[in-house]
């Protein structure tokens, strides 16, 4: 089965989409080859061909590329690989592998819409992809989900400690340790704080074995995080979904090793969630119908698992401010791919922000809009108050087209040293954002220089970052 990746947008990917290139693709298949997003992780290699063919078997693979659609945010390991040749694929070539390990952080990625998107019953939004698990037994001790998120929100990730197993667990001690606990739950051990109360600009759906709130089991030799159901994030909790989890659910969402094909589909008010696994025989199929939380539109699918903090007993407050760290697995987990990633359906969110043109005006529209205008977008909800427009590029200070001894003089007049600080009306020269106007900055204002009555272009000066 073949496929790649494509965003019915301008933005860089790895190839262009058109209906042209659709021929053959495991796209094409999905929702008739009408989508937002769509990935199947089958061209990522150093030199991807033609549409539609996809990386030749001995190409040579490109994590880095995977990683230039699905970003990695903040610091955290263990990212995202491309993943071939074995029998836990379930759409050959490849597939996108997540692995884990107790000793190692883990991931989080986002692949960002080319425009804000929402569900309604007239116009549902859904997300579907399908989850292999590599080994026999371990992904109950799994933690990774698929989330839509919209701006800079993203699912809660926050916790208290479970007691010392060791400690705690006294006919028969477990490890050595403390595990931690996501408190915005269903059933927050008792040392959470209250939950929050105002939504996340998210909705969540995968493994998570953090949401276990007795991790020690003392009664049992897998003294460890478990969690052998889906999980979901309706925008202000986590529910583990189980046959009694919701009215109506249908099935139980027991996570099976290999074939696991999960769907979201986003109406106006409630979200339907099925589960259908196809190893072992016969199927296994399940379903719940979730309130929504979160009404707002999404502009982002991400996988992984954002940074947390240690909570306060008291309020939902991080013990120390600013203190969020990676999660690292959960012990004996193992590996994971995922595949056939596809967003269809739903309607557009016409959502303003900032536009800065290239003469360092500024203007408040869409981002379609601001693309048309040849401006550039400063991000959703974002006001000409709030953002500082520079000219395009930078060191084009006076607006004429290039960059020549009239700008330099404009940059002399900005320039401070180290820690000299930033004179009002120079920010766009503080290129680092070290707090000055440097040799740094000049090095950054001279890549882009052009000379005079030479129109600037990026071809031109490739190393300017405009």
């Amino acid at each position: 089965m073949r496929s790649s990746i494509c965003l019915l947008t301008t933005v860089a990917v790895l190839a262009a989409c058109g209906s042209s290139a659709l021929a053959d693709r495991w796209c094409a298949s999905a929702n008739g080859g009408s989508w937002v997003f769509c990935d199947d992780f089958d061209r990522y290699c150093d030199a991807p061909p033609p549409e539609p063919d996809t990386c030749a078997t001995d190409a040579t693979l490109s994590d880095t590329a995977l990683r230039a659609v699905w970003l990695p945010q903040g610091t955290c390991g263990n990212l995202l690989k491309i993943n071939e040749g074995n029998n836990f694929i379930e759409s050959l070539p490849y597939s996108a592998r997540y692995p884990q390990s107790d000793t190692l952080d883990l991931a989080y990625h986002k692949a960002a819409l080319p425009q804000p998107m929402d569900g309604t019953d007239a116009n549902p939004l859904v997300l579907r992809y399908a989850l292999d698990t590599q080994t026999t037994g371990t992904w109950n001790y799994n933690t990774a989900i698929m989330e839509l998120s919209f701006g800079s929100d993203h699912v809660p990730a926050d916790y208290v400690l479970s007691p010392n197993c060791f400690e705690f667990c006294t006919t028969n001690p477990g490890p050595n340790r403390q595990y931690n606990i996501l408190c915005q739950q269903d059933f927050p051990p008792a040392n959470c704080p209250p939950p929050f109360t105002t939504p996340r600009a998210a909705i969540a759906v995968g493994l998570l074995a953090y949401l276990d709130n007795d991790p020690c089991h003392c009664a049992t030799s897998s003294q460890r995080p478990s969690n052998s159901h889906l999980n979901f994030f309706d925008g202000l909790k986590w529910h583990i979904l189980k046959s009694n989890t919701f009215p109506g659910n249908g099935g139980d969402f027991s996570v099976q090793r290999r074939f696991n094909f999960i769907t979201v589909t986003v109406r106006t008010n409630d979200i339907f969630v099925e589960m259908l696994s196809t190893n072992p025989d016969p199927d296994l199929y399940s379903t719940a119908t979730i309130p929504r939380q979160y009404l707002g539109p999404f502009d982002s699918v991400n996988y992984g698992i954002p940074a947390g903090c240690l909570l306060s007993g008291t309020t939902y407050e991080c013990v120390t401010p600013g203190s969020e760290t990676c999660l690292q697995a959960s012990a004996n987990s193992g590996a994971h791919e995922i595949d056939g990633v596809v967003l269809y359906g739903g309607v557009q969110v016409a959502v303003e922000g900032a536009c800065c043109a290239n003469d360092a005006s500024c203007t408040v529209t869409t981002l379609p809009d601001c693309q048309s205008q040849g401006g550039h977008f400063q991000g959703y909800n974002t006001t000409c108050e709030t953002v500082t427009c520079c000219a395009y590029p930078f060191a084009d200070g006076d607006h004429d087209g290039d960059v020549d001894q009239d700008d330099f003089g404009l940059f002399q007049v900005c320039f401070t040293n180290l820690d000299g600080g930033v004179p009002p009306g120079c920010e766009c020269y503080n290129r680092d954002g070290d707090g000055d106007v440097d040799g740094a900055d000049f090095q950054a204002f001279n890549n882009c220089w052009t000379g005079a009555n030479i129109a600037w272009s990026p071809g031109l000066t490739p190393q300017c970052a405009p």
